[in-house]
Order: structure tokens, then sequence, then C-alpha cells
């Protein structure tokens, strides 16, 4: 299970050595679920967050953001050995940067 690499197989990941990427363990219904793992990959330096791979735990707070920068979100199911890239695109676009509802 390479992760990165078949992220970076999609042609709208294909610099994501360069981009920020945030790994943690779902959360569903409030509890965390340990056999999905959601992924952020966003554009480095934005808001001086740097590039590279980050295992980050769950965040104390959520907030909306709508300015303009790449970002793209997956799910990785690891019983099945599954990648879900569900949005990929300009944040600002919202919806429009949105493949499909995630499956997981």
């Amino acid at each position: 299970m390479d992760i990165e690499k078949r992220l970076s197989d999609d042609p709208c990941l294909n610099e994501i050595a360069t981009m920020r990427r945030e790994y943690r363990y779902s959360m569903r219904d409030s509890e965390e679920v340990r056999e999905l793992i959601d992924i952020k990959v966003q554009e480095a330096d934005w808001d001086g967050l740097p590039a590279g791979i980050f295992v980050k735990g769950q965040p104390k707070s959520f907030s909306f953001d709508d300015r303009s920068y790449f970002i793209a979100f997956a799910t990785y199911h690891v019983a099945n050995d599954d990648l879900d890239l569900w949005a990929c695109g300009d944040n600002a676009a919202g919806d429009s940067s949105v493949r499909h509802d995630a499956r997981y």
C-alpha cells in the first residue's frame, strides 16, 4: 500500500511531492474510525504551511474557508485497500471541485 504513489497517479495530484499532505483517522458519528484514513492535500506555503507528510490528530474545531488555493480530499479504506479521491481543485470553487460523494 503506497497511498502517496496512488494519489500521484491521478493527473490532478501529479505535483503531490511539492504539496502538504495531512493524514488522520476519520471521524464518523463523533467516533474515531481507524479503518478509514482521511487525507487532505493542499498547496504548500499557503498560510505558511510547509510541504511534506503530516500525521495529525483530530482537529479541535472546523472553519469554513472560501479563499482560492489548491486542495484535494481523499479517504483510504484500510481493510478494502481502496483509495477514494473525491475532491480535487481550487478551494474557492467549492462544489465544483467535488468529483463525487465520498464513498466512505
